[in-house]
């Protein structure tokens, strides 16, 4: 039996502006290994009908959340070239947990992940993080004591 769960964000007027990244820098994952926001590796997400939203989405990850406020970084394999400026993501998955392998649908329509330009673009799921939007950064050093 295959799944496929859609969810959506219309931003009407909303632009979003082009940003080249130099080679060096960290992709995936990685770009958040010094942020408090990212947790462990997961093996599975089992809300996938509860998803309703995403953000943080450019061309290899994306955050999304579901109804109770948790949320999940998912990484994508290679550029996912429709995810930096995705309107509505679907996921395609064949069991009801959405797990490393199964595939993002991501369309730069609104309203439909079939838009008449170029359709949706199928983009396989590599990894998956728990995340946590409220989570403070930890300073990189601890403030040196004064001594009287």
């Amino acid at each position: 039996m295959f799944k496929l769960i859609s969810f959506g964000i219309a931003a009407i007027g909303l632009t979003t502006a082009c940003a080249s990244t130099p080679s060096d820098q960290p992709k995936g994952a990685a770009k958040y290994a010094d942020d408090a926001r990212l947790g462990e590796k997961v093996n599975k997400i089992c809300f996938s009908r509860s998803i309703d939203g995403f953000s943080r989405n450019d061309r290899d990850t994306v955050v999304v959340s579901a109804i109770g406020k948790k949320q999940y970084l998912i990484e994508v394999r290679g550029l996912c070239t429709n995810l930096n400026h995705a309107q509505s993501i679907g996921i395609a998955s064949t069991l009801s947990c959405v797990t490393p392998g199964d595939a993002l649908l991501v369309s730069q329509s609104a309203f439909s992940l079939n838009d008449e330009i170029g359709g949706s673009q199928r983009c396989l799921i590599k990894d998956i993080y728990e995340w946590n939007e409220d989570a403070e950064q930890v300073p990189d050093e601890a403030p040196a004591e004064e001594s009287s």
